[in-house]
This record gives C-alpha cells, structure tokens and sequence, in this order.
C-alpha cells in the first residue's frame, strides 16, 4: 500500500531543494527583464561602457570588456551579491581611475553563474540614476557603382543619440579638413582617415563636448597650417610620407591623455583641389579653348586672303577673272533671294590696251 504521506512530503523536498538550486539563476534572469526596462539593472554589452549618472552627476562607469578592468578597481566580481554591494560606492573620482587596461590579475574561474549573468550589471536609483544619453556624429566611407562607371566612394555623415561607448575597438573615422589651402593659394578638399579607440570613456565623454569633432579641430588646424607651406603637386606626391608624419604627431598623446582616446593611424584618404576649383578651372580651360579656336579660325582666314589676293594681283587675266566670279556670284545670291535679273556694270580696266602692231 501506497503511503500517500511520504510521497508528498518527498515532492515538498525535491521541489525545494530544486528551488533553491535555481533560485540564483531565476533572480539573474528576473535581473534581466528589469534592465531590458532601465530598472535597477542594466546591460553592458561586449566593447561598450555606460556612464551613470545620478542626477545629472557623474557616478560610475560600468563595461564589459573581457579580460581588462577599470584602472581604479577591479572588474572580477564573482557574484551578484559583491557586485550590489560593490555597485552603491564611488570608489573612483580621479579621472585617469577610468582607464581600461588589461586585466593580469589571476582571480577566480568564472562559473556558469558568471556566465549567466553575462554583462549585467546593477544600475541604481530608479529615477535617480540613469545611463548618460548624447549626440555623436561620424563620418563613414561607402562605396557607390554605377551601371558602366568605375567604383567611386562617397562620404556620409550620421549623427545619432546613443548611450554608450565603444571602447577598446579600433575603429575609422573620416575628418574632412576645412578652408585648407596650398602655397599658391589653391583651394584643397582634405579628409583625413582616422584609426583609433577609447580607452577611458569618462575623459571621452566628460572631457570635450565631442571627443571626434575635438580630435578634427585640432588636426585640422595643424594641417592647414602644414599645407601653406606647399604646392598642391609637392604634397600629392608626399602622400604616404605625410601620413607617416601625422600618425606620429605629437598633438596624438595629447589627444590620448586629455580625452582618452588612442589613434594610432592617420592617413590622407583625399588630397584634391575643391569641388568649386574644379568648376572654375574646367570653366576657363572651355573658355581658354574656344577663345584659341577663335584665333586659329581667323588666322587661317586671313592666311587664306592673303594668299588669295598675292596670287590674283600678280596677274591681269587672274584679276579679270577673280572679279567675273565674285560679281557671278553676287548676281546668282541676288536671283535666288527673290530678286530680278538685273545687268550689273563692271567697270573696264584701268590699263591701257596693247596697241596693235604699225604695219
């Protein structure tokens, strides 16, 4: 006989034990949906930091860069438990606290729950605490073909609302250079491919008011002041002596210290007289052309003329007959146009006849 009371209390045991088995990995997963909605939790994905900020001021910077932490601390936190606790202090104010850097540090294997947890990370406050939301803008490279043409490229720039960093990424960055111009006074189209990534996201963000738009505004006054010192020629045969000497600028380890970002390559991705350059050089070349046309034309006219009248002046018979052509010519113009037959007079000649011989 079955003892119904045993097999009860037994279930009670299993699905308890099952419980708090589980109970970590269902309060993760519980963590999740909250940070899928901004609540108390929030995601960090892999190469992306988030800034918090808790009423409108600077707190933390959280990341999820495996095998690195932030300079300040220590990014191996085991279980959810330390990573609350860890969460609510403030433990890094200075600055350079926020670099990236590798993680030597021999810590503990990461368990399944680790795993699991993946880049959640706890966020605060509702209300209070919040991930910092801005404006970045960029420049990309696209490639556009048309039907019978030769692949071309053309230059986009996007600008988004975006709430996070891409650190530790090498990424290209287009910098159009504005109002250059060469030692002849030429105007240049100058953009410049920029290879780099950001190693502290609080500098990037918190340091300039837009780190990229910074970094071109101070290559690009260098550059400028570069290229009026030289004819646009110089330089288009220079092109890969010029990057090799702006990737090695010594304004870059500025840029790395005051705003947090590593560029490690600089190229001339375009070196060209401006668009409106062109247009007005190809527009005087066209006018220089036709104007030479011109010329040639009425030179050969002329040629034509004098050759003409040295040919029939030589001669009494020529010149007899070179006048009974043209005034052929004026009477068939004038019969054609309308006009009636008409006798036209032509004058005798100025010389005196030969007289004849005396018998």
């Amino acid at each position: 006989m079955i003892n119904w009371t045993v097999v009860l209390w037994t279930m009670i045991v299993v699905l308890s034990v099952g419980f708090v088995i589980s109970l970590p990995y269902l309060s993760v997963l519980f963590a999740r949906l909250l940070a899928s909605a901004g609540i108390i939790f929030v995601i960090a994905e892999e190469r992306r930091a988030l800034l918090i900020e808790r009423n409108g001021k600077f707190r933390k910077a959280i990341m999820s860069v495996t095998g690195h932490r932030w300079r300040g601390g220590t990014n191996r936190i085991m279980d959810p438990v330390t990573r609350l606790q860890a969460s609510w202090e403030n433990r890094y104010p200075d600055a350079n606290e926020w670099d990236i850097i590798l993680d030597s540090g021999t810590g503990l294997p990461r368990g399944r729950l680790q795993t699991l947890a993946g880049g959640l990370h706890v966020l605060g406050f509702p209300i209070m605490d919040r991930v910092k939301k801005y404006w970045f803008t960029w420049t990309s490279k696209e490639q556009v073909k048309h039907e019978g043409e030769d692949i071309r490229y053309q230059y986009k720039t996007e600008k988004e609302l975006i709430g996070h960093v891409l650190v530790l990424q090498d990424d290209v960055y287009y910098i159009e250079v504005k109002n250059a111009e060469d030692a002849n006074g030429v105007p240049l189209r100058i953009v410049l491919a920029v290879t780099g990534q950001v190693f502290n996201p609080y500098k990037a963000v918190y340091g300039t008011v837009h780190w990229l738009e910074t970094l071109g505004n101070q290559l690009g006054d260098r550059v400028r002041g570069w290229t009026r010192t030289q004819a646009y020629e110089e330089m288009d045969r220079e092109r890969d002596a010029i990057s090799r000497v702006l990737s090695s600028h010594p304004i870059l380890e500025q840029i790395a210290r005051n705003y947090g970002v590593w560029v490690r390559l600089v190229q001339l991705d375009q070196l060209d007289p401006s668009p409106e350059y062109r247009q007005l050089t190809t527009a005087k070349y066209e006018a220089d052309q036709k104007a030479a046309m011109r010329v040639r034309a009425g030179e050969a006219e002329r040629s034509f003329l004098e050759s003409t009248v040295g040919y029939v002046g030589g001669d009494a018979g020529r010149r007899d007959a070179f006048k009974w052509q043209n005034v052929a010519q004026l009477r068939g113009t004038y019969v054609e146009g309308g006009g009636k037959d008409i006798s036209i007079a032509v004058p005798a000649s100025t010389e005196k006849p030969e007289e004849p011989p005396k018998k």
